[in-house]
């Protein structure tokens, strides 16, 4: 069998989402609510404990050579604590990306230390965790299950590496905005094939997230964010305008680079305690790789932490000398 047939057929689950943009990391329509996926410092950025789950499902109904199937998919968990007393805070990340037969599986552990800087806070961070990938044999569709680059990809097992990441935020009132990279010292797998397509490399992703709260009217704040990634090959950014209402409802427009226009729409409950927001994806433009929507929905728990210590003194104008 001509290797390159195969190659075109074995990756028709994954072409689709090299073919505009090449980044390696998955993206989040809502990468507002994630700050912590893509950078290690926004750990202990809130006042309390926030745990949140997203799920992902990109390209819905999506066809591959061989039928449906096969089209992205992501579940991600993100926790994050501050530690008021050592003017830190610690997170969690947990993410499963399956796209095609590939099933990727991130877990980190990010710690960042604040400093108070004019109006508000810049925090260093560091990630430390691992990144599994593996390969679902049952998912391989070939025409040639004798070519040597199918029996490779077959019989191999899954493989773990350490992966590490930086990153600085700055959050005050009004303002946030972080600086970060992932994968920073680019771990490789290797299923042992004949060829380099068995032989992958995670590069080096680099993150700029950043927005601002403006106060329209005692009802409404916007809040205008923008994502910029760079994978040392593709840049792409990604850009969202999101409106909370009576500090209860959420609706929003977003754009990704070359790939999709998303509507978000949510709600707040229990005193802002819960949190649940869903995006709509529609692609474009449109490429016959891919189908036109895709789908987000997320819940999120925060859970207020009280100051210890004295209470700052509040003078008024009364009794101010």
């Amino acid at each position: 069998m001509n290797k390159k047939i195969f190659l075109a057929v074995f990756f028709s689950a994954i072409a689709a989402s090299s073919k505009l943009i090449a980044q390696q990391d998955p993206h989040f329509t809502q990468y507002m609510f994630n700050q912590l996926y893509f950078n290690p410092a926004a750990a202990g950025i809130e006042q309390g404990f926030r745990g949140g789950l997203l799920y992902r499902h990109q390209w819905v109904g999506y066809q591959n050579s061989f039928g449906s199937g096969g089209e992205p998919r992501n579940i991600l968990f993100t926790g994050s604590l501050p530690i008021l007393s050592a003017n830190s805070g610690v997170g969690l990340v947990l993410n499963s990306d399956q796209i095609g037969p590939y099933q990727d599986i991130q877990a980190s552990v990010n710690g960042a230390y604040q400093f108070k800087l004019g109006a508000g806070k810049l925090a260093a961070g560091l990630r430390l965790g691992v990144h599994s990938r593996s390969i679902n044999g049952n998912a391989l569709k070939v025409f040639d299950e004798s070519d040597p680059e199918y029996l490779a990809l077959k019989s191999a097992s899954g493989q773990m590496v350490p992966d590490f990441g930086f990153g600085l935020h700055y959050t005050s009132e009004k303002f946030f905005a972080g600086l970060s990279s992932t994968h920073l010292f680019e771990p490789k797998f290797d299923f042992s094939g004949p060829s380099s397509v068995t032989k992958n490399t995670l590069n080096r992703h680099y993150y700029f997230l950043g927005g601002y709260n403006f106060d329209l009217s005692p009802e409404i704040v916007l809040t205008p964010s923008v994502n910029m990634k760079y994978d040392s090959k593709v840049f792409q950014w990604e850009a969202s305008a999101l409106a909370k209402i009576n500090n209860q409802f959420l609706v929003g427009l977003a754009y990704r680079e070359q790939d999709a226009v998303s509507v978000l729409a949510g709600l707040t409950l229990l005193d802002n305690k819960f949190r649940l927001t869903y995006s709509l994806d529609y692609t474009v433009p449109a490429t016959e790789a891919k189908r036109p929507t895709s789908h987000e929905i997320m819940v999120s728990y925060f859970h207020p932490i009280a100051m210890r210590g004295p209470k700052p003194i509040i003078r008024t104008p009364r009794y101010r000398k």
